[in-house]
């Protein structure tokens, strides 16, 4: 996990205030050299629309080079009320009303899935529901589709057995908060840690 911790706001600045070139320059860093890039590298937060003109190019030019990026969508639920075959009326809370997109130069040259996830009642995310079907077809989890994208690249198979008829899968974790190796994505932009730290991983950049 690449984190954008409070080193990195500190030297950095807010985070909405960020131009794109430091995703561009990360991904650029992380796949310099393909012998030693990570499997996959994910960013866990959106790029909706297009904001400066050179920076989204050189953000989408460096993820089409790396060719292993994946980027989060978010799917817009709005209740509808439908019919059956048989003409019953019913109220579906789970309609996908749209899904959000990165920016168009970067979603014709990444792969992505939805970030959304459902709470149990205990407070929990206990389920992972692994793809859903939308307007525009079958559409994978941000988690998935990275899964995939891993395997493919170690040649392993994806085997996942369903928990139930929404896709999803029961899971139990496996560690602490904080368990998994991670660094600052100001340590990572400066050169401080070597691109051989991340070779063949799943890179996630997020906060």
């Amino acid at each position: 996990i690449i984190c954008v911790d409070e080193e990195t706001l500190g030297e950095y600045g807010k985070f909405e205030n960020w131009s794109r070139q430091k995703a561009a320059e990360l991904v650029e860093f992380l796949c310099k050299d393909m012998q030693t890039a990570p499997s996959v590298v994910a960013f866990d937060f959106m790029f909706t629309g297009e904001s400066d003109a050179e920076t989204d190019q050189r953000l989408a030019d460096a993820c089409e080079k790396a060719g292993n990026v994946v980027m989060a969508t978010n799917l817009v639920y709005r209740g509808e009320t439908k019919k059956t075959q048989s003409g019953e009326v019913y109220f579906d809370a789970w309609n996908i009303e749209k899904e959000e997109y990165p920016y168009e130069a970067l979603k014709l040259v990444t792969d992505s899935g939805y970030t959304n996830v459902q709470m149990a009642k205990d407070g929990f995310v206990r389920y992972a529901q692994l793809f859903t079907q939308t307007k525009e077809g079958l559409r994978n989890s941000f988690a998935y589709e990275i899964y995939q994208k891993y395997s493919e690249e170690n040649g392993v198979k994806v085997d996942i057995p369903m928990h139930s008829s929404r896709n999803q899968v029961a899971f139990r974790y496996s560690g602490d908060v904080g368990e998994y190796y991670h660094v600052s994505l100001r340590d990572v932009l400066n050169g401080t840690i070597p691109t051989s730290e991340f070779t063949d991983c799943i890179v996630l950049i997020g906060a």
